[in-house]
């Protein structure tokens, strides 16, 4: 027991020593994603992996199949005759099989549609295991005891001699086809058989070399070298053919081998304990490459490699007890400086620099060198002899200048790396270097806002900016002319030239939208062979022409507008840009976009940190490290073209439909498969609607609402980093409107009603003809009778005329017998009031006179209610002499044209006292000169009533406000209270005679109950209009509309 713990603890320790080993070396260069059954898997013992040729990742294990698309694994056990999966095979493009324990299933691929159907085998045909395709496209399956063959004939089973079946349920003949086009079935103990087509059989040929362990795993065929590779218990052994002979040899040892995979020159090596290793295949190697692919963090020891399978992408899917293990190659390699210098501590990542095959960076205390010359470029540090941090530099082919935080600035030479040249340069650091091709310094001071230029014999020269201060310079450049460059920012440009012959730095003027050049800093630059520049900006890329004329560059249509820090044109003419989000490529009419997960150390690219070697080297500075790209070797593809899954008007219904009702919503799902898929993006567009892209989204989903009738193209196109944008899938569909709606649908509807008047037509005519022919009988009938009866008629009707002329003439006499009355009772009323009003005036004036002389106050009480109540008496009267008069048809009005702003002015005042009583606020708002034609007294009487009664029933305290204004022909009069209001039972009887209202005076003033009924009389006479808005408990508002020209309207 002791011995076996000992063994195990042995066993981690070494798993544990290798991934660290990995993680320094090789880690930083792959990324590895772990997949369990928490990510959806139905088994973490995952047995065969697959990838069919729409892209789709088929997962077999002890649990079933899953087919995984990047982001979800979807179960289809259902499909199958038992969940105990051991491989796939593949037939064709469309076509593939599934082998499980309890049979074969047929997979059939009809456009994103999938369909299932068993394979029907004997009996004696159990436990399929592995598969292989010949040339002819004929499947061969391995079985325990037998071998099946399935092509168009249909299913043949071929027997193997009893003593070469099987003896392991985990393993079966491995098939392979010779240069000859023999089959050849090997069994698990290493027992070479041929098939023989008389017998229908595999007979034995011979045993093979493979070891002592005899056992036979994995068998695979390289293209290359033109071989098939056996992996089994003693190691790798390549078959070779001579003629009918058949031998093998040895290439690598290993106890382990579960699996077996070639790329190129490259073969991937699955094992039970140990991972994944690669061993290259031009070398016959005794003993494994110590390379394993991934820093795997997997307990007891390491992983147990059950499948191996190589996508065409470059990354690597390990099937292992524990699950999925997905390797994906970094785009870019990083250069790892710790590797040639553990003692090295790199900071931070200031500068690139490329000259030829030579790179040059820095942090903030080294400098380093690599020669891409050959073919494994060696780091190589230079011996800086300065305490200061090193803040720039600029590589020439001979030497390299150096500039310190302490302003020293030394010269070394780059083949001996010693330090030739070294001095203290007043006014500050150097911020910004170039060296020409003939190895001149060129630094700029931003202190001191000065050029530092020292020629090859070191001699130093100082150009002022040109009556500038402020200035930034970001970059030094020269152009095709040889002229120099410099690049930044100020209040009057961004660009700046060296002119030697006036010995000063001059601005470029620059022509182009001015706020443009206002907003915008310059930080990098390409000087472009035509004489343009193209400009790395701190809002987007530029281009200044040979002219000096600035614009936008021509980016594709979806390229972002970020801040870029640094930009090259490589060697194939491609731009490359680098950003504070990552970097970026734009080819043509299309981009690319790499993140850190790319392989770039860190997002940033510093400023002025991306260069090319001369060999086609792309270099990247992060912060973080330097990064590298082989742009001769390394391809950059398309992102995967997008598959549409579902088009339909019901997103529970996964189907694809092209016709659609109007007012349906279109649900549609799309997916561009990509592993991983987290970073996938979309963007689509409807041709014949809108043809602008929407922006990118990262669902795999979207809605069409409220498309109108219409032929239409869906397009979607994907991107991820580190590919180009994918072609476009388009998929044709229609919208039509509803049947009923159609144009077809409208001629039959005119149709019908063609046929259905014609129909009205000639049944209401016949109907008619036997109608007529019946009148015609019957009004003869009702004419003979009616003739009779109309005699009868006329006697009675002569009758009733006597009698009606004979009532009409005592109706005229009773009308003429009331006009009197009512004009007599007039005249009464008149005489009456007269007679009353006197006598009444002269009550007033007595009683006015002993109030105001009385002192006992008992009786000044009592002649105060005698003065009030014959005003009351008084003002009734009044009104009574007025609504007689009105009532009178001989009163006539005597219209003239007056001042209805002076009108309306003097009443106001004239209640002044009487609102001051009851503390009112009385105001007013007259616009001058509103004149009206009327009756000045009976308009001044009914003003009088309105401002009257408002000041009555206004509470203490109140406001009136009295309002006059013209408008549309009218003068218009608005007298406004914060009275009680009137209810809605009060609005109904508020004009009619002696009518008692819900409102009571608030100082207990009398009311006839007339004046609202004569003013009503009043601006009825005159063809006028008076409305009231007024709401129970929110006071009053009357509206008096009177014509400004008097129109008799009779």
């Amino acid at each position: 027991m002791i011995k076996l713990i000992n063994k195990m603890m042995l066993k981690r320790l070494f798993f544990i020593v290798f991934c660290i080993m990995i993680v320094k070396v090789y880690g930083q260069n792959e990324t590895v994603i772990h997949y369990t059954i928490e990510d959806g898997l139905q088994s973490n013992l995952v047995k065969a992996i697959y990838k069919d040729d729409v892209g789709y990742m088929w997962i077999g294990s002890d649990a079933g199949v899953v087919r995984f698309d990047g982001m979800n694994f979807v179960d289809l056990n259902e499909h199958l005759p038992s969940i105990y999966v051991k491989g796939f095979v593949r037939k064709s493009a469309q076509v593939f099989y599934i082998l499980t324990d309890g049979g074969i299933v047929e997979v059939s691929i009809h456009g994103i549609k999938y369909k299932f159907k068993e394979v029907k085998t004997s009996e004696r045909f159990i436990y399929p295991k592995q598969g292989f395709t010949d040339s002819k496209g004929r499947v061969w399956i391995s079985g325990s005891r037998s071998i099946c063959l399935i092509d168009e004939g249909g299913v043949k089973e071929f027997n193997v001699g009893g003593e070469y079946v099987s003896d392991n349920f985990l393993r079966s003949f491995q098939i392979f086809e010779g240069r000859e086009g023999n089959i050849y079935a090997i069994t698990t103990r290493g027992v070479l058989l041929k098939f023989d087509g008389e017998s229908k059989s595999f007979g034995y040929m011979k045993e093979l070399e493979i070891g002592a362990g005899k056992r036979v795993d994995a068998i695979l065929y390289e293209s290359k070298t033109k071989s098939y590779y056996i992996a089994g218990s003693d190691g790798v052994f390549q078959i070779a053919e001579n003629g009918e002979d058949i031998s093998t040899r040895q290439i690598l040892a290993h106890k382990t081998i579960s699996s077996i995979a070639f790329r190129e020159q490259e073969g991937y090596v699955g094992t039970y304990d140990k991972g994944l290793f690669v061993f290259a295949l031009a070398k016959s190697l005794s003993e494994e490459k110590v390379f394993q692919f991934s820093n795997v963090p997997i307990a007891g020891g390491g992983a147990s490699v059950k499948a191996l399978f190589l996508d065409d992408d470059k990354s690597v899917w390990l099937g292992t007890d524990e699950g999925i293990y997905l390797i994906v190659r970094h785009f870019f390699n990083h250069i790892d400086v710790k590797k040639k210098y553990p003692d090295s501590e790199v900071t931070f990542i200031k500068q690139l620099q490329a000259i030829e095959d030579r790179v040059y960076f820095s942090d903030s205390y080294n400098l380093y060198t690599a020669d891409y010359r050959s073919q494994n470029p060696e780091i190589e540090r230079y011996r800086v002899n300065s305490s200061s941090p090193v803040n720039t530099f600029a590589a020439g082919e001979k030497a390299l200048w150096v500039s310190f935080e302490n302003s020293e600035l030394h010269k070394i030479d780059v083949l001996t790396k010693e330090t030739i040249f070294k001095t203290k340069i007043s006014g500050g650091w150097i911020s910004a270097a170039f060296t020409d091709k003939e190895g001149r310094f060129y630094g700029f001071q931003e202190d001191s806002q000065k050029l530092i230029f020292i020629d090859d014999k070191l001699r130093e020269t100082e150009y002022r900016i040109n009556g500038k201060r402020d200035v930034r310079i970001q970059s030094i450049k020269s152009n095709n002319k040889g002229e120099i460059i410099l690049a930044g920012k100020s209040a009057e440009s961004v660009l700046f030239r060296l002119d030697r012959d006036k010995g000063q730095i001059e601005s470029v003027t620059i022509k182009g939208d001015k706020e443009i050049l206002n907003k915008i800093t310059v930080y990098d630059l390409v000087c472009e062979a035509d004489g343009s520049l193209s400009l790395a900006t701190s809002s987007g890329v530029y281009i200044l022409s040979a002219e000096n004329k600035l614009e936008a560059y021509r980016v594709p249509d979806d390229f972002p507008l970020k801040s870029f820090r640094s930009i090259i044109r490589d060697s194939k003419g491609d731009l490359w840009l680098g950003s504070d989000a990552g970097l970026y490529l734009i080819s043509g009419s299309n981009y690319v976009f790499f993140k850190k997960e790319s392989g770039l150390p860190n997002a940033t690219v510093v400023e002025g940190g991306i260069a090319e070697t001369k060999s086609g080297f792309l270099l990247v500075a992060t912060p973080g490290g330097i990064a590298e790209l082989n742009l001769r070797v390394k391809k950059i593809t398309p992102t995967t073209k997008p598959i549409i899954t579902s088009f339909s008007d019901n997103n529970q219904k996964k189907e694809i439909n092209d016709e659609f009702i109007i007012d349906s919503d279109i649900f549609f799902t799309h997916i561009a498969l990509h592993y991983p898929a987290k970073e996938m993006k979309y963007r689509y567009r409807i041709q014949n609607y809108d043809t602008v892209w929407t922006e990118y989204y990262t669902d795999s989903w979207r809605v069409l609402r409220s498309l109108p009738a219409g032929d239409y193209m869906l397009e979607i196109q994907a991107i991820y980093p580190g590919h180009f944008r994918s072609e476009v899938t388009a998929f044709p569909f229609a919208v039509k409107m509803h049947w009923y709606s159609t144009i077809y649908a409208w001629i039959v509807y005119i149709i019908i009603i063609i046929i259905i008047i014609m129909v009205i037509v000639i049944v209401m005519g016949n109907y008619r003809v036997k109608k007529t022919q019946e009148r015609a009988r019957l009004l003869k009938l009702i004419v003979d009778r009616r003739t009779g009866e109309l005699k009868k008629e006329k006697e009675k009707t002569e009758s009733l005329l006597a009698r009606t002329k004979e009532l009409l003439e005592q109706t005229e006499r009773a009308r003429n017998d009331l006009e009197k009355a009512n004009a007599e009772k007039n005249r009464v009323i008149r005489v009456a009031t007269h007679d009353l009003k006197n006598p009444l005036s002269s009550v007033m004036s007595v009683s006015d006179i002993l109030y105001s002389e009385e002192e006992d106050e008992e009786k000044k009480e009592l002649l105060g209610l005698m003065k009030s109540a014959s005003k009351y008496m008084l003002d009734l009267i009044v009104a009574m002499l007025e609504g007689a008069a009105l009532e009178d048809k001989g009163t006539k009005l005597n219209l003239l044209r007056f001042n209805l702003s002076d009108l309306v002015a003097n009443i106001s005042r004239s209640f002044n006292q009487k609102g001051e009583e009851k503390r009112q606020k009385l105001g007013t708002e007259i616009e001058k000169g509103v004149y009206v034609e009327g009756d000045e007294f009976w308009i001044t009487s009914a003003v009088n009533n309105l401002i009257s009664n408002a000041i009555k029933y206004t509470p203490k305290g109140g406001e009136i406000m009295i309002s006059v204004m013209q408008e549309g022909g009218f003068g218009i009069i608005k007298i406004k209270d914060t009275g009680p209001g009137f209810t809605d039972e009060d609005k109904k009887k508020i004009f009619g005679k002696f009518q008692k209202l819900s409102a009571r005076p608030t100082g207990d003033e009398p009311s006839s109950g007339l004046g609202l009924s004569i003013v009503k009389e009043i601006i009825d006479k005159h063809n006028g209009e008076i409305v009231l808005n007024s709401k129970a408990g929110e006071g009053s508002e009357f509206i008096v509309k009177l014509h400004q020209q008097f129109r008799d309207e009779g």
